[in-house]
């Protein structure tokens, strides 16, 4: 009995998803940056570990020192040794380095502290003062010890926040799609909900056109807009953060700013100062030229175009446009320019509300 053999199948391995198109350009930056950090990781560790070459072996009697050095030695010979263990090597050399290395290594150190910002005046002027016997050389590998251990951390402050920043941007790229999804649903709500209904269309296809008794109340007109345009203002907030705010904002700080429940927040904020911006306009207390009108909110055909519009056209669902062009008025323009500052101040809103309790307080009194 003889039987067929089997035709082997092919090894088909499937794409990783972080290959695929828009993701690949997101971690191929995240790659390209790991690579960075180990490129420069190695390039310390070797030069730590040839420091370390050039030490002579601790004597036999020193076997704290010993251990010191063949950990320093294990750590920095490990290809894949990252900071942690870099650093860790890095302290232990300053237990192992000869006597007349100490001044230089110290100087070093603290050159570096200097670039980083960091205060050395109060160590420097106690390096010159004491002197380069014995017990001034063990006050001084402590000094060393400690301004390596405070440039340890600031290097890893700056580091954690680099990556709390390039975090916050990556999400606020990514609220663009929101925003930009909520301005596009109230526009068109607006133009062909509201808008059309109320000055051109009825509400039902049962009703004459031209009878205003008959249409649905414009309520409530370019509120929607508004909204949207204070999320557009928040969120333009945000990218103009990006160069501005974040740079001097703490490790705690960036920690929760890049959350998403805090760029939410901000975006809620944005939408909130603009409808209470709507509801003041209305209510009159906000009066000036430069301030839009809600009753005149809508939108207009450009100079020598009409529209018509028959009963027949709304029953298909057409219309008979003719080639016109309609144009937002300076109104609705005006709203949405105010909606975007009211959103993209913090303060512009929260100020009005305070100045006008103060004055309604003092009127009381």
């Amino acid at each position: 009995m003889s039987t067929k053999a089997e035709t082997p199948k092919p090894n088909i391995q499937s794409t990783p998803w972080v290959d695929w198109w828009p993701a690949s350009m997101v971690y191929k930056g995240l790659k390209t940056d790991e690579k960075t950090q180990r490129d420069l990781a190695d390039q310390f560790r070797r030069s730590l570990f040839s420091d370390l070459r050039s030490i002579p072996a601790p004597a036999d009697d020193a076997p704290h020192l010993q251990a010191l050095y063949n950990e320093a030695e294990a750590l920095l010979a490990d290809p894949q040794a990252f900071w942690p263990q870099i650093y860790q090597a890095q302290k232990h050399l300053t237990h192992l380095i000869p006597d007349d290395a100490v001044d230089p290594a110290l100087r070093r150190e603290i050159d570096e502290a200097t670039s980083l910002s960091l205060t050395t005046d109060r160590v420097a002027t106690r390096i010159e003062a004491i002197g380069s016997d014995a017990a001034a050389i063990l006050e001084k590998r402590k000094y060393l010890s400690l301004l390596i251990a405070d440039l340890q951390w600031e290097r890893k402050q700056r580091r954690a926040k680099s990556e709390m920043r390039a975090c916050y941007v990556w999400n606020v790229c990514l609220l663009t799609i929101l925003v930009v999804a909520i301005g596009a649903w109230a526009l068109w709500w607006e133009v062909t909900v509201q808008y059309a209904q109320f000055e051109q269309l009825p509400i039902a296809p049962n009703l004459e056109p031209g009878n205003s008794e008959d249409k649905k109340p414009f309520t409530y007109p370019g509120l929607l807009v508004a909204i949207a345009s204070g999320i557009l203002g928040a969120w333009f907030s945000m990218l103009r953060t990006i160069d501005t705010r974040l740079s001097g904002l703490t490790l705690s700080e960036l920690r929760v700013l890049q959350r998403w429940v805090s760029l939410v927040a901000r975006l809620i904020f944005g939408a909130a100062a603009a409808t209470i911006f709507y509801f003041l306009l209305q209510a009159g207390l906000f009066k000036a030229p430069i301030l839009p009108d809600i009753a005149q909110i809508g939108f207009q055909p450009v100079a020598g175009e009409t529209m018509e519009v028959t009963q027949q056209s709304v029953v298909k669902g057409e219309s008979n446009t003719g080639g016109r062009n309609w144009l937002p008025s300076t109104n609705f323009c005006l709203l949405i320019i105010w909606g975007v500052i009211c959103g993209f101040s913090e303060n512009l809103i929260p100020s009005a509300l305070t100045r006008h309790a103060d004055s309604v307080g003092d009127n009381k009194d």
